[in-house]
């Protein structure tokens, strides 16, 4: 084992042969087509017979792959036993030849006779005949052939008489074939082969026979004969024979002596000591021997037999005081003196143990062992070693790959009583290394370190243990298996040099850009990312750029503000915007800015006869300045005295002129005034403008500013129709009052301006208290008001609005909703943006100064913008405020086409105000708006809305400002809140045959709940319409309506209502609209008048419900609905002891079937027991029938399963542990059988809740055994257990035993479940009823029940024939073909299930989150939004239909391009599943219109349970999981494209041993 000599096991593939895409992981296809031919891994081999892999020691896989952590078998490392075994090469020379293997057969004689019973077996594998020159001396080898007459022998051998070699030269042999056979034909595990030759092998299979030695653990010693005269085999003729023999760490010796040269003789018994349970004490290489080196050495307590120091290297010796310590004797050296052998009776002594060696030249190897002798000492131990990715898996693979992290997990073996203990472990190549260690239970390789090791493939490497056996503490080397990374020759024109094959691109392939150079902006370094794809870009130039592009508006001072809040001056912004363009907010080509062409709402200045003249004067030219300078075409203006005498008519007039003039001649006049006690006239005024509305006197976007002198009464108000009037048609109200008046007249009686507020809120206008006095300025601030809402509401589109009632808690910051800002006309990066905020006026004082109103306008992350502006309303350096006024104002510039975030802290002063905030940006565009009934043609206005007819919005711009532009309308409640309903946040895309925006009824709800609004204002709605650079606020009413119709009663989860029935499907509260399915979008059709689903990508039909998969799964076992696993946990306890064993055999045993045969298709077998104490046993784990019957039988059972010696006591054993123990050595992506048999019924228990959580995830149909002897008692928690095994598939069988175990137990049932492809044809835990099931004539079925026994009939009353029958509890009956059932049994409801052998059908269902879904991904769950969603594989020539009696509940879809093709899912939040165990049905119909109904049971948890690092996703029951990993708990591997997952797919398996990146992908994975 020198120490220049790698381990290159070289780019051997873990995995042997070529998998079939359309076979299972590690399977190929027989002749017959079906996926039943095994890929053996990790050096493991296929019993042919037995179609079944044969794996090294410890690995659990059923192809010897990597696994997670499980129970492994008592036998597992133990299978085998010790074995002594030759290959003798029988073509020896003359003299040299024969003398030296004579020499050779005298030692083995010794070895022995020395151990005359130390073998459980022996296997001799010898060559017959000898190559020959043929007539034209050309030399023959086909005589050659190799005897195995001698293999798993149970008596010792003797070597046969010498062969001459036949011709004499050095020509080579089929060694490492026939290697591979005699470790396969004797299965060989952990032991030694010498092979005794004077020929090297032929190279042919040296790979394969290179991996199966180093994968078993079997060392391979060569004795070479050396003969330079006659067969004269040179150095290079052998070196990579040495090589094989250093990699499996055995011993190349090479021998030549005369016929009874004694030491020779004991050379070679010494060598042959390695076969005899070595206990390898040190293990230890040097690169430089020369000034000698120090190897470990640390002898057992009791030595009984000498220890055995073998050093390789040339003339490799002790320094000569150590061979006075450690009693050495002189050595036996080879011939090339490259090996030797001193023996130490006793090497306890101290100074013994650090033992320095050296050579003439190079490196050195020393190994220490010695042979266990059980009864005295040294104690006999047996080391497995595997290594690991993650500690969570047991098994991985026999050797690491170099460079890369793996932890070595370990098991320690000694007499079966021995209480073992790994203390601890350290390295020979490290000593800084010194983890701590772990014992894993359940796990086969129970040991392992706390870090990782690494290794170089250029040094041999071993483990020291530390190891506690009882009371005795010894130290035992293991020898670590260190793959090389291959190496690649990378060639240029320059020169060639050789490089690790190493991938800096992991899993992904870099692209080029391609068309135009890629250029970099500098500002940084640029980097390549490993493990990442570059970009690319095609016929573009692509370019990149470090930090960020900052955009200044032109004529601004800027300052880039990034994540920061940033303070507003008044009227100008002082913080710059970064211009970003987003996919998410709709777009269109830039175009000039559109001019108005008309606009004929309505301007009413309404004002009181006894009002201020001086105030009124300045008001009047203000107002008149304004409408004279903007009025656009069309526009009619209207004023109006109020609170006269005799009231007068509104006057109306289309001229600016005429307006200021009217304005003039109707100046107030006190004498005309009603008297002072009587109330306001205004809404008198404002209910004629509503009744004067006609084609000349638009009403809709109308403004009205009132100038209020007095109080309306307490009582009065609008109706609510003229609230619609108002609100829906976007009309404005002002009503603004002096501080004089209204403190005057509040003092009078049953006058109240809370009316006014409740107008503002409603309009979106405000109500206005302000001072009327005249400043320096020739101005008051009742005037700069009235400017205010000249420059805004009358010049201005309202962009945003919103009313906040006091009872809002907003003093620590609450959302206020969100703000979209349109585009710039001017394709500036900002948009002017005036915010006008109110407080709510009371009737008593002056106003009060809140204590805080700040509002923070945040930047979307989605937009790539993080600015915050903030506004402190309370500072006159940010805002406009006006002294003993409630009304604030102030401008910002914000970012145009974006979406942000307002954030509002208020915090009320004493009149605990509400709060009325408004934003208006300019913009002229003519637009025509108004709520149309969506189910008229023509779409006709309405004045009223209601949460029947919803919301539909008809908008029209100016057609030169509306042609190919996409708007949005975002609706929000008076709350602030986007709905979770359907339509609160639309899209239009506008097409060339639009002329017009229409939107998607909206179906409101009255008032939100909970509401924290401005009182009376609940219903109001605000809808948003956004369409490139033009923006405006669209208001409406929502009142209660008629109520939905009978079919329409039922909502999903975000409050839609939905509408039973077939495809399309429809929703409304009246069924007015097609539903989507949450995979398109409704658009309205001008042509067709109608509103129909635009379906998202993939998806089609008219209600979006038909999904074409793009992600289709090609799992073979997804629809597989065979039995790939079978487990029995058999339950023990004192009173019945291992009589329960033999009574399970019979019912479980399968008795009488072959593997191959009758059950090809299942993988894995499993037999575990539970005693009464909650300890469990694995008798066997495996893929062999004919083990697992074998020990099911007695006295193979009892010598493996622990007596069980606690008495039963009630409910210790708990379905949900028993479950879970079942499930840890198989995966959860194959369908299997669990079942658990227990003789006292009374022990059996179960939380159902836990049992779900564990069970869900698994396709393991559980069926509890509850069995007593004699009798059949009360089962305790019998509904519990019951729908427990229902929630899988399985049921509860009750029983009794009275004399055998077949008079009330069907044996066949599992059996022939297990070879079958089962369905269920019924299933209820609750049947009261007759039921009749449908099958073809010749499918038999099991019909089962529980709660209900001898008096269960068939046929009108007529009993079952071949059943068997336990007392009133339990039927089990095999029948064929339909039945008709009787349900309605004298003792109530019971529990029964119907499972088809062999269904023709066979359907196979999946959990889905989502129709698009292929694979399962999720779980049902009480917390999912609706019920749980199924997906269906059924056979081509059936269609689903509606379940009969559903009520259109349930909507089935078909799938296009799906490997599951068909859905049946729910919509209705009330109709989701409870937790527990629920059943979903389908009724299935062929091309003659027969129908066939299956059922599918499953457990409901309250939410989905996720593994590694995954998120649970409580709206339909999945997680979301982090790369890698895939599955409804994330428990299943995302393989990459150079590895393949395990059998179970909860591992990833590399396909190349020494592949370094997929390696090193995993070590961190899992």
């Amino acid at each position: 084992m020198l120490q220049k000599t790698a381990l290159i096991i070289g780019a051997l593939s873990l995995i042997s042969g070529v998998f079939s895409d359309d076979c299972p992981s590690f399977f190929n296809k027989d002749d017959n087509g079906n996926c039943t031919i095994r890929q053996c891994t990790n050096g493991g081999y296929l019993d042919v017979s037995k179609q079944i892999c044969i794996c090294p020691s410890g690995y659990l896989g059923i192809h010897c792959e990597a696994v997670k952590t499980s129970l492994p078998p008592d036998n597992h490392f133990k299978v085998g036993g010790t074995s002594f075994n030759i290959i003798n090469i029988n073509l020896y020379t003359e003299y040299w030849g024969v003398s030296t293997y004579a020499n050779i057969q005298k030692g083995l004689e010794a070895h022995f006779d020395a151990y005359p019973t130390g073998y459980d077996n022996y296997n001799l594998v010898e060559t017959r005949g000898t190559p020959y020159l043929d007539n034209i001396d050309q030399p023959q080898y086909d005589s050659i052939s190799f005897n195995y007459d001698n293999i798993n022998s149970n008596i010792s051998f003797s070597l046969a008489d010498l062969e001459d070699t036949g011709i004499y030269w050095c020509y080579e042999v089929a060694i490492y074939e026939n290697l591979i056979q005699m470790i396969q034909k004797g299965g060989l595990k952990n032991t030694v082969i010498t092979i005794v030759t004077q020929h090297p092998p032929l190279a042919e299979f040296h790979d394969e026979a290179r991996q199966i030695a180093v994968a078993f653990g079997i060392r391979i010693n060569v004795l070479w004969i050396s003969d330079i005269v006659f067969n004269a085999c040179s150095d290079e003729q052998i070196s990579d024979f040495k090589t094989f023999v250093d990699i499996t760490g055995g011993l190349f010796v090479q021998l030549q002596a005369e016929n009874g040269d004694q030491n020779n003789i004991n050379l070679i018994s010494q060598v042959l000591l390695t076969h005899y349970k070595p206990q390898y004490v040190s293990i230890q290489s040097f690169p430089d021997c020369t000034s000698g080196q120090i190897i470990p050495v640390v002898a057992d307590p009791v030595v009984s037999g000498p220890y055995n120091f073998v050093f390789l290297g040339a003339s490799a010796n002790p320094t000569i005081p150590l061979f006075t310590a450690c009693h050495l004797r002189q050595p036996l050296r080879s011939y090339d003196n490259q090996l030797a052998i001193f023996q130490s009776p006793d090497p306890t002594n101290p100074d013994c143990a650090n033992l320095n060696i050296t050579t003439a030249s190079g490196g050195c190897t020393g190994i220490v062992f010695t042979n266990a002798a059980p009864a005295s000492g040294p104690l006999d131990l047996a080391i497995s070693t595997t290594y690991v990715e993650n500690p969570s898996i047991d098994a991985s693979r026999y050797a690491i790959v170099e460079g890369v992290p793996f932890y070595p997990a370990l098991h320690v073996e000694s007499n079966p009583t021995a209480q073992i203990t790994l203390n601890s472990i350290s390295a020979s190549f490290d000593r800084s290394w010194n983890p701590q260690l772990q014992k894993r239970s359940p796990a086969a390789f129970e040991w392992i370190p706390s870090t990782t090791i690494k290794c170089d493939s250029t040094k041999t490497y071993s483990l020291f243990l530390n190891i506690s056996v009882d009371l005795t503490i010894v130290q035992r080397a293991v020898r670590v298996a260190c793959v090389p990374v291959p190496v690649i020759t990378t060639t240029t024109a320059a020169a060639t040099t050789t490089e690790p094959l190493a991938s800096t691109t992991t899993g992904e392939a870099s692209s080029t850009t391609t068309g135009e150079a890629s250029s970099t902006t500098t500002g940084e370094a640029s980097s390549t990312t490993t493990g990442e794809a570059s970009s690319t870009t095609t016929g573009e130039a692509s370019s990149t750029t470090t930090g960020e592009a900052s955009s200044t508006t032109t004529g601004e001072a800027s300052s880039t503000t990034t994540g920061e809040a940033t303070s507003v001056a008044a009227t100008t912004s002082s913080a710059s915007s970064t211009v970003v363009t987003s996919t998410e907010m709709p777009s269109s080509t830039s175009q000039a800015v559109c001019t108005t062409q008309d606009n004929s709402a309505t301007f009413l200045f309404a004002y009181a006869a006894d009002f201020d003249p001086t105030t009124y004067g300045l008001v009047s030219r203000t107002i008149g300045s304004y409408v004279t300078a903007n009025l656009p075409t069309g526009q009619t203006l209207a004023n109006v005295l109020t609170d006269l005498t005799t009231e007068m008519d509104i006057k109306y007039t289309n001229v600016a002129n005429d307006f200021t003039t009217n304005c003039v001649t109707d100046q107030p006049d006190a004498t005309l005034a009603r008297s002072e006690v009587q109330a306001s006239t205004a809404l008198q005024t404002i209910q004629q403008f509503l009744k004067n509305a006609n084609a000349t006197m638009r009403l809709e976007g109308s403004i009205i500013i009132l100038l209020v002198n007095r109080l309306p009464k307490n009582d009065d108000d609008l109706i609510s129709g003229e609230y619609d009037q108002l609100t829906n048609l976007n009309v404005k109200i002002f009503p603004i009052i002096t501080i004089r008046n209204l403190v005057e007249h509040s003092a009078i009686a049953s006058r109240s301006g809370a009316v006014f507020n409740r107008i503002a809120a409603q309009t979106n206008g405000h109500y206005i208290v302000a001072n009327d006095t005249i400043g320096v300025d020739v101005n008051s601030d009742f005037n700069k008001i009235i400017a205010n809402f000249m420059k805004t509401s009358y010049n201005q589109n309202l962009l945003f609005v919103r009313n906040i009632g006091s009872n809002r808690f907003l003093s620590l910051g609450s959302s206020i909703g969100t703000l979209r800002i349109p585009k710039s006309p001017t394709e500036s990066a900002t948009v002017p943006v005036t915010i006008t905020v109110s407080l709510s006026a009371v009737d008593t004082n002056v106003p009060q100064l809140p204590r805080r109103l700040l509002l923070a306008i945040l930047g979307n992350s989605k937009f790539n913008q993080t600015k915050t502006v903030q506004i402190d309303f309370l500072n006159p350096e940010n805002v406009t405020s006006f002294a003993n006024s409630n009304y604030y104002t102030t401008t910002v510039n914000l970012d145009a086409g974006i979406e942000n975030n307002l954030i509002l802290l208020y915090d009320a002063g004493p009149d605990q105000n509400d709060v009325l905030i408004r934003m208006w940006t300019p913009n002229a565009i003519h637009r025509s708006a108004s709520y149309v009934n969506a189910k008229s043609e023509p779409l006709t206005p309405v004045n009223k809305i209601t949460e029947s007819t919803g919301a539909a919005l008809k908008f029209t711009l100016e057609n030169q400002c509306s042609s190919d532009k996409t708007a949005t309308l975002l609706i929000t409640d008076c709350n602030g809140e986007v709905s979770a309903k359907y339509d609160s946040d639309q899209i239009f895309n506008w097409k060339d045959n639009s002329t017009f925006y229409q939107f998607v009824p909206f179906f409101c709800d009255n008032q939100p709940t909970p509401t924290t609004c401005i009182s009376g204002a609940e219903s109001k709605y605000d809808a948003q319409f956004v369409s490139n650079d033009f923006s405006v606020t669209q208001s409406f009413q929502c009142r209660p309506g008629n109520g939905p119709t009978d079919n329409c009663k039922l909502k999903d989860s975000n409050g839609n209502y939905q509408c039973s029935g077939t495809s399309p499907f429809m929703r409304g509260p009246e069924g007015s609209l097609t539903d989507c399915s949450g995979h398109g979008h409704l658009e309205y059709d001008e042509p067709t008048k109608l509103f129909s689903c635009i379906c998202d990508p993939g998806f089609s039909g008219p209600s979006c419900e038909i999904v074409t998969c793009t992600n289709q799964n090609t799992d073979p076992l997804a629809k597989d609905n065979a039995y790939h696993t079978y487990t029995v946990v058999v339950g023990l306890e004192k009173t019945n002891g291992f009589l329960v064993f033999d009574d399970a055999k019979v019912l479980f045993g399968l008795p009488g079937l072959n593997g191959t045969v009758d059950l090809p298709e299942v993988w894995k077998y499993q037999l575990l027991t539970i005693c009464a104490d909650g300890v469990f046993d694995m008798i066997y784990s495996g893929s062999d029938l004919g083990e697992f019957q074998r020990l099911f039988t007695s006295p193979n059972y009892e010598l493996l399963a622990r007596t069980c010696n606690t008495p039963p006591s009630p409910g210790v054993n708990d379905l949900t542990t028993i479950y879970k123990e079942a499930v840890k050595g198989i995966g959860r992506n194959v369908k299997g059988i669990i079942v658990y048999f227990s003789e006292v019924s009374s022990m059996i228990n179960v939380t159902l809740d836990e049992f779900i959580a564990a069970s869900q995830p698994y396709q393991q149909q559980f069926f509890v055994y509850a069995v007593d002897e004699t009798s059949m008692p009360i089962l305790p928690n019998g509904e519990r257990i019951a729908k427990a095994a229902m929630t899988t598939g399985g049921f509860l069988i009750q029983s009794y035993i009275t004399d055998d175990v077949k008079g009330h137990l069907d044996t066949q049932f599992i059996p022939d479940f297990l070879q079958s492809s089962t369905s269920i044809a019924w299933y209820s835990s609750d049947q009261v009823d007759d039921f009749t099931y449908f099958t073809q004539n010749n499918i038999f079925a099991y019909v089962i029940t529980w709660n209900v026994g001898d008096n269960f009939k068939i046929n009108n009353g007529v009993p079952f024939r071949n059943c068997q029958i336990a007392g009133n509890e339990n039927v089990e009956c095999k029948i064929q073909g339909p039945q008709t059932v009787k349900g309605n049994i004298d003792r109530g409801a019971f529990y029964v299930a119907v499972y088809l052998l062999d269904d023709p059908l066979i359907p196979k269902v999946q959990i889905i989150s989502d129709l698009d879904r292929d694979s399962s991904n999720a779980v049902s769950t009480s917390s999912s939004d609706t019920r749980t969603m199924l997906t269906f594989n059924i056979p081509e020539e059936y269609d689903i239909v509606a379940n009969s009696g559903d009520g259109g509940v349930t909507r089935n879809a078909q799938r296009n391009g799906c490997t599951f093709d068909w859905t049946a899912y729910s919509v209705f939040a009330t109709q989701k599943y409870t937790p527990g165990l629920n059943i979903a049905k389908i009724t299935l119909q062929d091309a003659s219109s027969n129908t066939y109904t299956r059922f599918f049971p499953f457990g409901t948890s309250s939410a989905p349970v996720c593994q590694n690092g995954g998120t649970p996703i409580q709206s339909d029951g999945s997680c979301l999981c982090p790369s890698g990993f895939q599955g409804s708990d994330c428990s299943l591997v995302n393989c990459s494209q150079s590895s393949t997952s395990n059998a179970w797919s909860d591992v990833c398996v590399c396909n190349e041993i020494d592949d370094a990146t997929c390696a090193r992908q995993f070590t961190s994975i899992f």
